[in-house]
């Protein structure tokens, strides 16, 4: 879970680098798509809410985007922080 919040986050900085890495942006896509299988809504939510924001012909400013981001990185590290060891047996779960 911890690695494929790592790579999301990783793949963020196609919105950022000088020239806007088109590359990293479809990573980003993809890891997003991939968020459903582990990640809860409020995850899901901001991101796509960060999306709205960096979208082709949106009209929001830095200060918006930065924000929604940080919205983002706190929900992932809530979500981290929320996740529980339960142990059956031999066998952990999270």
């Amino acid at each position: 879970m911890e690695e494929s919040y790592k790579e999301l986050l990783r793949t963020l900085r196609g919105f950022y680098v000088t020239g806007h890495d088109a590359q990293l942006k479809s990573e980003f896509l993809h890891q997003l798509s991939l968020c459903w299988l582990y990640a809860p809504d409020e995850v899901i939510k901001k991101a796509y809410h960060f999306l709205s924001l960096v979208h082709t012909g949106a009209t929001s400013n830095d200060h918006e985007k930065e924000l929604a981001v940080g919205d983002l990185v706190s929900e992932i590290r809530n979500d981290l922080i929320s996740r529980k060891i339960v142990k059956i047996g031999n066998v952990q779960f999270y």
